[in-house]
């Protein structure tokens, strides 16, 4: 126990001497609140923070490093499973340098930390959210704030998100070149056809092990979509023919 204390220390010790370190990895590390605390005292330039699987710490650690290094640029919290909407509520509002955030397998958030990281972080490429509780959509049209600079959108594995909520994300994030809905068991075609619509500038689509997208119906052309992920799809032969032959850039399906 001694060593270990003596460790710690000099951990956090080495934060107040490393003026050029902009990115900290602790996934699946145990650490702590002071921890945290150290790289908030330090002056450093963080841009990058990964706490992936990580234990031991708490909400407000992460708050006071957010309000500290407002820089920050790539935050990964996956598997932070006590974060809560009101949580991110408040660190969204100090992250308005973000251009890529990981919040997936953070089973108690849904939709309203979607957009609130849509609203407020302007800069905003890549958002990954898979296994969330992204679920029916009864967000008010006040919540409906377009960001043009969304690129990625990791959402898989969210059982119970609709086609409507899909469809709203599709109006929120309309410049989408890469969206993941694989396993995301209650979308059907609507909800497919609706988000393709809105979004068609799409270059990578996954919806692999979708069960209920019988009724999918794509009347329109799909140029730019170059890659298709669609295994365990419900569609018959035909069906799946007629999709692919809307895309005339196609260049790998799966």
């Amino acid at each position: 126990m001694e060593e270990e204390t003596i460790f710690c220390e000099e951990l956090v010790d080495s934060f107040r001497h490393a003026e050029g370190l902009s990115s900290l990895d602790f996934s699946g590390s145990f650490i702590w609140d002071e921890l945290l605390k150290s790289v908030v005292e330090a002056n450093i330039p963080l841009e990058c923070l990964v706490l992936s699987d990580a234990s031991g710490f708490s909400f407000n650690g992460i708050w006071k490093i957010v309000l500290k290094h407002r820089g920050i640029k790539v935050l990964d919290l996956e598997g932070t499973r006590f974060l809560t909407d009101g949580d991110m509520s408040v660190v969204c509002k100090d992250l308005g340098c973000l251009t890529s955030i990981n919040v997936s397998r953070c089973i108690n958030l849904t939709k309203t930390t979607l957009y609130n990281l849509t609203r407020q972080c302007p800069f905003l490429k890549r958002i990954f959210m898979e296994r969330t509780n992204l679920r029916k959509d009864d967000a008010n049209e006040t919540d409906i704030v377009v960001n043009s600079q969304v690129r990625s959108l990791i959402i898989p594995s969210n059982e119970n998100l609709t086609d409507e909520c899909l469809k709203k994300i599709g109006r929120v994030c309309p410049n989408l070149w890469y969206l993941d809905v694989g396993v995301c068991l209650k979308i059907t075609g609507d909800g497919i056809s609706g988000v393709l619509k809105r979004c068609s500038e799409i270059k990578h689509l996954d919806m692999r092990g979708l069960k209920n997208i019988g009724n999918l119906s794509i009347d329109f052309e799909l140029p730019q979509l170059e890659g298709l992920q669609a295994g365990g799809l419900k569609l018959n032969d035909e069906q799946l023919a007629a999709f692919i032959s809307r895309c005339c850039h196609l260049k790998h399906v799966d």
